[in-house]
């Protein structure tokens, strides 16, 4: 499926699907390098900031690059640091969502 194209027509209608939905599906390690420019940018609960998690997952080593890591604030690195190091997150006892930014932020 790796090598299958991003969209396919049958007799109702095209069937599409988009790049980072496939890279997510089927090409988990695929990559040995993504790179994210702009990080700040993608620090929302966006569907941007959802597509880095999907990089993320999908190549072996995440370079981000930015030039405004955050506007100030702890839980402005929350996201991005729950996207790119997920396991670390969690092993340092935080858990994604409310709660967990609130933990981050009282450490």
């Amino acid at each position: 499926m790796r090598y299958a194209a991003l969209w396919q027509a049958d007799r109702e209608r095209i069937q599409r699907m988009a790049p980072i939905e496939y890279i997510g599906r089927y090409m988990g390690g695929w990559f040995d390098f993504a790179i994210a420019d702009e990080l700040h940018q993608l620090a929302g609960d966006t569907a941007q900031g959802n597509g880095l998690g999907v990089l993320g997952r999908a190549a072996k080593r995440l370079i981000a690059l930015t030039g405004t890591l955050m506007g100030g604030y702890a839980d402005d690195l929350f996201n991005i640091f729950w996207r790119m190091e997920p396991r670390t997150m969690a092993g340092e006892g935080f858990a994604y969502g409310g709660q967990g930014r609130r933990d981050f932020q009282q450490q």
